[in-house]
């Protein structure tokens, strides 16, 4: 078998996984936990972060991020050509 592009992107991105999941479990860190123990929801939260803070006290929100990808992006180029980097 033959080192194709896919196959050695694929190789590097296992590595890099691989690479991360010890770096977990040097870390004490179940990678993969069957429980979570939560301290706020998401809408508990937000109104701890104070109107333009960029950090707040520390939480433990769980659930799933669902992002509609296209209007994100569209969100993101706006903000971009409002605030364009330095």
């Amino acid at each position: 078998m033959t080192d194709t592009p896919e196959s050695i992107d694929l190789n590097f991105i296992e590595q890099a996984r691989r690479a991360k999941l010890a770096e977990l479990a040097e870390r004490g860190i179940a990678p993969f936990a069957y429980s979570f123990d939560r301290t706020h929801t998401a809408a508990d939260a937000l109104p701890l972060l104070a109107p333009g803070a960029e950090e707040g006290p520390v939480v433990k929100v769980a659930g799933r991020l669902v992002a509609k990808l296209f209007l994100a992006a569209w969100l993101l180029i706006g903000w971009l050509i409002e605030h364009p980097p330095k």
